[in-house]
């Protein structure tokens, strides 16, 4: 059952993240709640909606941009509730990509971070800014959409994103539930903490390209999800070049396919595949080895689509430059 007590005196949240949801940006992982079963009996990680949108221990929300200009520019975080700010760090290297949300405040995990103080028990926590963006120190008093910091694409990451966490007493509760005792049932009535249509609006867009980039060697999806694939920098003299994607929230029956160019604009390389069940988290890569007098110097370009029952879902394109030896 849900707890009664502290209902009313919980924070009423809006967006913490200066961007469109559904449209300039979108939720990528939501809280863990545990082990579900799908049909065939495996446990898969479930997240509110009995669904598999989360990851494991993960005990936030994770907003991602997905709109270069934004990304470029730089997105504003924003105090979700009024609020005293408790806790600051701002000099860690930048790390939107954190992603371990564990409940301890400003873990060096979850990089450049801010607290705030809710009251009655309540407080949020904002992680994955950019260092020295945060405004803010320990003792202002915030009002709801005030700056607190901001998240921009850097080297080796397409879209930045950014953990939001809500704690009570401590204790991080999920936004779209609200309190409970128990174990979780995604039947069971929930008091999500969010204003308005939030949560209607919030899923609008159920699948989105997470990041796409370039690699030397065989891309790792663990390596790709805490952005440590370098792909700044190409020489004529390696071996091979790789163009990946990364996408969530893709259906049975969707068609993918992934190509790259070399400078010429001559297709090299191309992958598609109609996906025969849902898949949440998709990856995927082409490459091109390299001839024999090396890697041709200039731009390459990789593509990658989705499409839906004739319908494109989503497309992009990135580029990479080989430069000479």
């Amino acid at each position: 059952m849900l707890i009664s007590a502290s209902v009313q005196a919980q924070p009423s949240l809006e967006i913490p993240l200066g961007c469109e949801l559904g449209g300039t940006c979108f939720i990528v992982d939501l809280y863990d709640h545990g082990r579900g079963f799908d049909e065939s009996r495996s446990p898969y990680m479930m997240d509110y909606t009995g669904g598999k949108r989360t990851t494991d221990d993960h005990y936030g929300t994770r907003f991602q941009v997905y709109n270069s200009r934004l990304a470029n520019e730089g997105a504003i975080i924003m105090a979700a509730a009024d609020g005293v700010v408790t806790s600051v760090r701002n000099k860690m290297p930048s790390d939107p990509y954190a992603v371990s949300v564990l409940g301890s405040r400003l873990s060096k995990s979850v990089g450049n971070s801010v607290v705030v103080d809710h009251g009655n028990g309540w407080e949020t926590q904002y992680n994955g800014m950019m260092q020295d963006s945060i405004p803010v120190v320990k003792g202002d008093t915030v009002k709801v959409g005030q700056t607190l910091g901001k998240i921009k694409r850097h080297t080796g990451l397409n879209y930045p994103s950014m953990q939001f966490v809500v704690r009570h007493k401590s204790i991080p509760v999920d936004p779209f539930v609200g309190l409970y005792k128990g174990m979780f049932n995604k039947s069971m009535e929930r008091k999500p903490l969010w204003k308005n249509d939030f949560e209607e609006t919030a899923f609008t867009k159920d699948v989105g390209l997470v990041a796409t980039g370039f690699s030397k060697e065989v891309p790792d999806i663990e390596r790709v999800k805490r952005s440590m694939l370098d792909s700044s920098y190409f020489r004529g003299d390696d071996d091979q070049i790789l163009f990946w994607g990364y996408a969530f929230g893709l259906k049975k029956g969707d068609k993918v396919t992934l190509s790259l160019y070399n400078p010429k604009g001559r297709m090299v390389s191309r992958h598609e595949e109609t996906l025969p069940k849902d898949q949440e988290r998709y990856f995927s890569y082409v490459g091109r080895k390299a001839e024999t007098y090396g890697l041709p110097e200039g731009v390459y370009r990789g593509s990658v689509t989705v499409k839906r029952d004739g319908e494109e879902l989503l497309s992009d394109v990135d580029t990479i430059r080989v430069n000479s030896f």
